[in-house]
């Protein structure tokens, strides 16, 4: 059916008749509740109007609404309305792919970095269980950042299997819509096993990728003929032409490349699009004699692609010179991750035997763990690890530990699902001891606590003197012999506010080895490695005393970090290797995003960004810069118009600025006094500082009362984590709780009419955003569901926004009296920004008039941008350390 402009379904009112497919009709519209252009597509009759497939369709869609993916139309909702089942999708403007090729070889550059970016999104689909299934050049957009896959209304959802989707998947059973006898998809692009009405998986996909490149390549399709019997001939027994006839210069691994994708059994193809990608990327930087890809804000992953293929080479050379003489020789390289890097701050782990290295990495709204084999040129990103922070090997190095969402899980590195071992881990490192125990963090008491790694009770083993300025017991390692545990403690907010201690485990008996210290890592050549500031050290350690020598400076410029958080940047493996990642420069940009999450960069100086809070009349926001030395933060103000920054603090770490609701003042955090406090100073620096409350514990602040009288923030407590407090501005400044719990709570934000207050929470045992009527003890509600903090409200209270990842998500409010209503959650918008600084405080922040965000995005590493955050290998270093810190 044709709908008219002015048409409303839903909240959503048709502007004009977009395209007409066999999968329904598709309309550019309006969302009138956020102002902003969507596309909407009516389903096809017979779908609508068959229960079972309607039914499947929207188990599907809700599938596919889980992916958020630079290169994927992202659908944001699905409805009914008199009768017309309706999807809400991205409205993206462009030409179709197909439009772009118009029967003519695209050059080569472009066909590799559009086909890099396709396989990118497939890579994406199939890692959540999604398969297209009709993927063609007309499904395909070129947009201004590159190319988009649409029309996921023939998407299925399988099993998730390891890696790509592929493995559990292959051996499902067939699904309904296969066991009605339908087969679905675009003949020309249709795999073998779709024509005999087979289940799909993954691999379906790669072959319609191969036609789609093929098509890319040449001009013409890859299956093409008079009538449709002889297209699938052609499909299931003939091969089509090599590409090297349209593309002479095209190098012979590229035509190798489409050949797999198309072989006619899934076996032969490749086994996933992630592989695609790395093969595509490695093809594009080689020096094939054809000209370099034009500088895209993705070429860096291209040259990165060469750098990780001639590092690994390197390596595997070293390591045979090493089997086969006396001494291999020290040797060095430095790679870029072919994944990008969540945090160049993220901790790396080298595995005992040296050959593989797991880093932390982002997949756009979401990190987990990519491990890199030694011997290998791909990279395998593991699944099961969503949400992961850090990485460490077992003894044998057949399985992988990390942490995830408070849980100490394991994974075996040969097949199978992660496992979880303990509750109530902290992201402050863990390590799996040869004795088969696993020693961690503890998110209760921040002390350590140990457990077998097949699970089991755990036991206590230190916790905090609070009374003597111990915050948290972190980065643990268990001593060869399994006598004693290195550590390091924790004393204040900086990087060097911390000290390296030991326990032995027989007496129990602490002591401290050295001050102003962190992260140790025992080398079984008798040595220390730890950081201070931003360099590498090392020193003799023995051992048996648990005392240290004198030390020596190994790197520089490691990354800095302003927090305590999870930053151990190296790793040292027991045959002498040792990784390290480098400092990648200024991470960050200030950028401006509309509610579709359009984005404009300020033209603020790229650095080190956090928490931007926008002023109540919109003309200025406070940042906090993150200082190189990693022992300083301070807040600076923001002229919106004029582009400046104006500093308003010089003096220490000073962090989360927020206004007063007359954009007089600003409320900060500062370690001024050694443990850091909230203080009040005048936006115009008329004034000097005055401190609000003084605490022995640390305090952050969240947002303040509507009628300026109070201010809500978080303070730490050894016993319950993080509780909310409120506090008056004027005297008596006495402060009062609001939230005193087991579990963690942060970041209080007052409701526009102030008798709510929105904040995080850990008691679930992951982060998620409440709720409660304000001043306590009324109405309290769960607003998100899977994962979320950095709770923001609209200036009209009519909705209430928070971060989970990169997607910033927004919820209807409504009121009933005393009663507040809350919508469903619904992603908003997407994209490269920087997930909270901190404990969940908000790292964007909305104007009064809601018609942009102001956001913190991280930079794709580039010409354009900064260096490429880089992984440094040494091979063989246990060599040098004994020539740079000698035995006496």
């Amino acid at each position: 059916m044709a709908l008219s402009a002015g048409t409303r379904l839903g909240p959503y009112e048709v502007i004009a008749a977009i395209g007409k497919g066999g999968m329904g009709e598709v309309y550019r519209a309006t969302d009138t509740r956020l102002g902003r252009t969507v596309a909407i597509k009516i389903l096809p009759p017979d779908v609508a109007a068959t229960p079972d497939l309607r039914r499947r369709f929207e188990q599907e869609a809700r599938a596919a609404s889980a992916l958020n993916h630079p290169h994927i139309c992202t659908l944001h909702d699905i409805g009914h309305d008199g009768g017309t089942d309706y999807l809400i999708l991205e409205y993206v403007e462009g030409q179709t792919l197909a439009d772009v090729i118009a029967g003519r070889p695209l050059p080569l550059d472009s066909a590799l970095q559009y086909a890099i970016d396709i396989a990118d999104a497939l890579a994406e689909a199939h890692r959540h269980g999604i398969v297209h299934r009709d993927l063609k050049p007309a499904n395909i957009i070129i947009a201004a950042n590159g190319p988009k896959l649409l029309d996921f209304g023939l998407a299925k959802q399988v099993p998730i299997g390891l890696g790509a989707g592929v493995s559990d998947a292959v051996t499902a059973p067939p699904a309904a819509v296969s066991a009605l006898g339908m087969i679905v998809g675009t003949l020309q692009y249709m795999a073998p096993e779709q024509l005999e009405g087979k289940d799909a998986d993954a691999r379906t996909d790669i072959f319609a990728f191969g036609a789609v490149l093929y098509e890319m390549l040449t001009g013409r399709r890859a299956f093409d003929a008079p009538s449709q019997p002889s297209v699938i001939a052609a499909i299931m027994s003939s091969p089509p032409p090599s590409v090297l006839s349209a593309q002479s210069g095209a190098p012979p691994a590229l035509d190798h490349l489409v050949n797999r994708c198309l072989s006619s059994k899934p076996i032969d193809r490749w086994q996933s699009a992630a592989d695609i990608k790395i093969a595509l990327k490695w093809i594009a930087a080689a020096p094939h004699g054809f000209p370099a890809p034009a500088a895209t804000p993705r070429k860096w992953q291209l040259a990165a692609a060469v750098a990780l293929a001639a590092a690994v080479g390197a390596f595997i050379t070293a390591l045979a010179m090493r089997d086969t003489s006396v001494s291999g020789g020290v040797a060095r390289f430095a790679f870029a991750p072919g994944h990008a890097v969540a945090d160049v701050a993220a901790p790396i782990a080298v595995s005992r035997d040296g050959r593989a290295i797991a880093y932390v990495s982002s997949n756009d709204d979401d990190q987990q763990i990519t491990l890199r084999r030694i011997d290998r040129f791909d990279e395998q990103v593991l699944a099961g690890t969503t949400g992961a922070t850090s990485s460490f090997f077992s003894p044998d190095g057949n399985s992988l530990g990390f942490v995830a969402h408070g849980s100490i899980k394991i994974v075996p590195l040969h097949g199978g699902s992660p496992v979880t071992v303990a509750e109530g881990a902290s992201d402050f490192g863990a390590d799996w001891a040869p004795d088969d125990t696993i020693v961690f963090t503890s998110s209760k008491t921040w002390g350590l606590v140990r457990v077998p790694a097949r699970g089991g009770a755990a036991e206590t083993l230190t916790i905090p003197d609070v009374a003597h300025g111990e915050l948290r017991h972190i980065f643990p390692q268990t001593l060869p012999g399994g006598r004693a545990v290195l550590f390091s403690v924790a004393t204040g907010l900086t990087f060097d506010a911390s000290r390296i201690a030991a326990i032995s485990l027989d007496t129990k008996r602490q002591s401290t080895v050295l001050d102003d210290a962190r992260a140790a890592r025992y080398v079984n050549s008798g040595h220390v490695l730890f950081t201070r500031a931003q360099r590498l050290l090392a020193a003799r350690f023995d051992i048996s005393r648990l005392t240290i020598g004198s030390a020596t400076p190994v790197a520089e410029s490691l990354p800095a970090t302003s927090h305590i958080g999870t930053i151990r940047p190296f790793s040292v493996s027991d045959s002498g290797h040792l990784v390290y990642v480098e400092e990648a420069g200024p991470r960050h940009e200030v950028v401006s995003a509309a509610p579709n999450g359009t984005t404009t960069t300020l033209g603020v100086p790229l650095g080190r960004y956090a928490f931007p809070v926008i002023s109540p009349d919109g003309r200025y926001a406070t940042l906090t810069i993150l200082r190189p030395d990693a022992r300083r933060a301070d807040i600076a103000l923001l002229d919106v118009a004029r582009r400046t920054l104006t500093p308003l603090t010089n003096d220490g770490f000073n962090h989360i600025g927020i206004w007063t609701p007359d954009g007089e003042r600003i409320i900060f955090s500062s370690a001024r006094a050694n443990t850091a406090n909230l203080f009040v100073q005048p936006r115009d620096g008329s004034r000097p500082a005055e401190q609000l409350v003084r605490s022995s514990q640390h305090q952050d602040p969240g947002s303040c009362s509507p009628d300026g009288r109070l201010v809500a923030y978080a303070e730490a407590d050894p016993e319950n984590k993080w509780d909310l407090w409120t506090v008056p501005l004027t005297e008596p400044r006495t402060p009062k709780p609001f939230r005193r719990t087991p579990a963690s709570e942060f970041s209080p934000m007052f409701a526009p009419d102030g008798k709510w207050i929105a904040y995080t929470s850990d008691e679930t045992g992951r982060q998620e955003v409440f709720v409660e009527r304000f001043p306590g003890g009324g109405e309290r509600q769960q607003v998100s569901s899977e994962g979320g903090d950095q709770a923001l409200w609209a200036h009209d209270g009519r909705f209430l926004f928070y971060r989970s990842g990169e997607r910033v998500l927004t919820v209807d409010v409504s009121y009933a009296g005393e009663r507040l209503n809350l919508g469903v959650p619904r992603v908003l918008f997407a994209g490269r920004f920087e997930p909270a600084a901190g404990q969940g405080w908000p790292n964007y922040s909305i104007a009064q008039d809601g018609s942009r965000f102001l956001m913190i995005a991280g930079l794709r590493p580039g010409p354009s941008a900064t260096p490429v955050p880089t992984i440094n290998v040494v091979l063989n270093w246990s060599e040098e350390l004994e020539q740079l810190v000698p035995r006496r």
